[in-house]
Protein backbone atom coordinates (compact mmCIF):
# COMPACT_ATOMS: atom_id res chain seq x y z
CA UNK A 1 0.00 0.00 0.00
CA UNK A 2 1.09 3.50 -0.72
CA UNK A 3 2.39 5.71 2.07
CA UNK A 4 1.92 9.44 1.84
CA UNK A 5 2.16 12.47 4.01
CA UNK A 6 0.13 15.57 3.40
CA UNK A 7 0.80 18.77 5.27
CA UNK A 8 -1.39 21.81 4.95
CA UNK A 9 0.01 24.73 6.84
CA UNK A 10 0.45 28.46 6.34
CA UNK A 11 -1.46 28.24 3.08
CA UNK A 12 0.69 25.66 1.29
CA UNK A 13 -0.09 22.06 0.50
CA UNK A 14 2.91 19.77 0.54
CA UNK A 15 2.62 16.16 -0.64
CA UNK A 16 5.48 13.70 -0.31
CA UNK A 17 7.87 16.59 0.22
CA UNK A 18 6.84 18.51 -2.92
CA UNK A 19 4.85 21.71 -3.10
CA UNK A 20 1.49 20.86 -4.65
CA UNK A 21 -0.61 24.04 -4.58
CA UNK A 22 -1.17 27.24 -2.67
CA UNK A 23 -4.54 27.52 -0.99
CA UNK A 24 -4.15 31.09 0.20
CA UNK A 25 -4.66 30.37 3.89
CA UNK A 26 -8.15 29.05 3.16
CA UNK A 27 -8.85 27.90 6.72
CA UNK A 28 -7.11 30.75 8.55
CA UNK A 29 -9.20 33.60 9.83
CA UNK A 30 -9.81 35.96 12.67
CA UNK A 31 -9.38 33.25 15.32
CA UNK A 32 -7.64 30.40 13.43
CA UNK A 33 -3.93 30.95 12.81
CA UNK A 34 -2.96 27.75 10.91
CA UNK A 35 -4.19 24.28 10.06
CA UNK A 36 -2.11 21.18 9.39
CA UNK A 37 -3.42 17.85 8.09
CA UNK A 38 -1.14 14.83 8.08
CA UNK A 39 -2.36 11.69 6.33
CA UNK A 40 -0.97 8.18 6.10
CA UNK A 41 -2.21 4.81 4.97
CA UNK A 42 -3.90 3.07 7.89
CA UNK A 43 -2.57 -0.30 6.77
CA UNK A 44 -5.52 -2.11 8.36
CA UNK A 45 -4.40 -1.13 11.86
CA UNK A 46 -7.01 1.54 12.65
CA UNK A 47 -10.73 1.04 13.22
CA UNK A 48 -12.59 3.04 10.57
CA UNK A 49 -16.00 2.73 12.20
CA UNK A 50 -15.25 4.89 15.24
CA UNK A 51 -15.85 8.64 15.49
CA UNK A 52 -12.88 11.01 15.41
CA UNK A 53 -11.12 11.86 18.65
CA UNK A 54 -10.36 15.36 19.90
CA UNK A 55 -7.48 16.55 22.09
CA UNK A 56 -6.96 20.06 23.45
CA UNK A 57 -3.46 21.54 23.77
CA UNK A 58 -4.12 24.86 25.51
CA UNK A 59 -0.41 25.56 26.13
CA UNK A 60 0.15 25.75 22.35
CA UNK A 61 -3.36 27.02 21.51
CA UNK A 62 -4.09 23.90 19.47
CA UNK A 63 -6.90 21.44 18.92
CA UNK A 64 -6.01 18.04 17.45
CA UNK A 65 -8.63 15.95 15.65
CA UNK A 66 -7.58 12.43 14.66
CA UNK A 67 -9.23 9.40 13.16
CA UNK A 68 -9.35 6.92 10.31
CA UNK A 69 -11.73 6.64 7.39
CA UNK A 70 -12.26 4.66 4.21
CA UNK A 71 -11.12 6.81 1.30
CA UNK A 72 -11.67 4.66 -1.80
CA UNK A 73 -8.99 3.58 -4.25
CA UNK A 74 -5.60 3.12 -2.63
CA UNK A 75 -3.90 4.66 -5.66
CA UNK A 76 -6.20 7.64 -6.26
CA UNK A 77 -7.90 8.83 -3.06
CA UNK A 78 -6.91 10.18 0.35
CA UNK A 79 -8.29 11.98 3.40
CA UNK A 80 -8.94 15.71 2.84
CA UNK A 81 -10.27 18.68 4.78
CA UNK A 82 -13.80 19.50 3.66
CA UNK A 83 -14.37 22.39 6.04
CA UNK A 84 -13.12 24.12 9.16
CA UNK A 85 -15.08 26.92 10.76
CA UNK A 86 -15.25 28.67 14.11
CA UNK A 87 -18.69 29.90 15.16
CA UNK A 88 -20.01 31.09 18.51
CA UNK A 89 -17.07 29.67 20.44
CA UNK A 90 -17.18 26.24 18.76
CA UNK A 91 -14.73 24.76 16.27
CA UNK A 92 -16.42 22.67 13.54
CA UNK A 93 -14.26 20.36 11.40
CA UNK A 94 -15.17 17.98 8.58
CA UNK A 95 -12.64 15.52 7.16
CA UNK A 96 -13.67 13.56 4.09
CA UNK A 97 -11.97 11.86 1.13
CA UNK A 98 -11.02 13.07 -2.30
CA UNK A 99 -8.61 12.74 -5.17
CA UNK A 100 -5.03 12.32 -4.04
CA UNK A 101 -2.70 15.16 -4.82
CA UNK A 102 0.75 14.94 -6.22
CA UNK A 103 3.02 16.20 -8.93
CA UNK A 104 2.26 13.28 -11.27
CA UNK A 105 -1.34 12.03 -11.28
CA UNK A 106 -1.86 8.25 -11.18
CA UNK A 107 -2.28 6.50 -14.52
CA UNK A 108 -5.18 4.43 -13.25
CA UNK A 109 -7.05 3.76 -10.05
CA UNK A 110 -7.09 0.36 -8.41
CA UNK A 111 -10.31 -1.11 -7.14
CA UNK A 112 -8.76 -1.87 -3.76
CA UNK A 113 -10.52 0.07 -0.98
CA UNK A 114 -8.13 1.60 1.52
CA UNK A 115 -8.29 3.57 4.75
CA UNK A 116 -6.27 6.59 5.84
CA UNK A 117 -5.34 7.72 9.31
CA UNK A 118 -5.32 11.46 9.71
CA UNK A 119 -4.37 14.10 12.24
CA UNK A 120 -5.74 17.61 11.86
CA UNK A 121 -4.05 20.28 13.99
CA UNK A 122 -5.82 23.64 14.25
CA UNK A 123 -3.77 26.40 15.87
CA UNK A 124 -5.62 29.41 17.26
CA UNK A 125 -4.32 32.95 17.58
CA UNK A 126 -5.40 33.77 21.14
CA UNK A 127 -7.25 30.88 22.80
CA UNK A 128 -8.47 27.31 22.48
CA UNK A 129 -12.24 26.90 21.98
CA UNK A 130 -14.37 25.29 24.67
CA UNK A 131 -16.17 22.93 22.27
CA UNK A 132 -15.19 21.01 19.13
CA UNK A 133 -17.59 19.28 16.75
CA UNK A 134 -15.54 16.88 14.60
CA UNK A 135 -17.10 14.98 11.72
CA UNK A 136 -15.72 12.57 9.16
CA UNK A 137 -17.41 11.38 5.96
CA UNK A 138 -15.97 8.32 4.26
CA UNK A 139 -16.13 6.76 0.80
CA UNK A 140 -18.99 4.40 1.65
CA UNK A 141 -21.40 7.14 2.72
CA UNK A 142 -20.79 6.70 6.40
CA UNK A 143 -20.63 9.78 8.61
CA UNK A 144 -19.34 9.83 12.18
CA UNK A 145 -19.37 12.80 14.51
CA UNK A 146 -18.18 13.61 17.99
CA UNK A 147 -18.70 16.67 20.16
CA UNK A 148 -16.08 17.31 22.82
CA UNK A 149 -16.08 20.02 25.48
CA UNK A 150 -12.83 21.06 27.12
CA UNK A 151 -12.62 20.78 30.87
CA UNK A 152 -11.07 23.75 32.62
CA UNK A 153 -8.63 23.27 35.48
CA UNK A 154 -10.03 24.20 38.88
CA UNK A 155 -8.05 26.93 40.65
Amino acid sequence: MRRRELLVTAGAVVSAGCVEALVGGKWAGEHIKTTALSVRDAGGSSPVNEPPSVAFRPESKQVVVSGALLVGSESCDEAKIESIRFEEGTLHTVVTYGEAGGIIPPLGCTGAMTADEYELVVTFRDFVPETVVAEERDAVSESRMTTTTRTKPVD
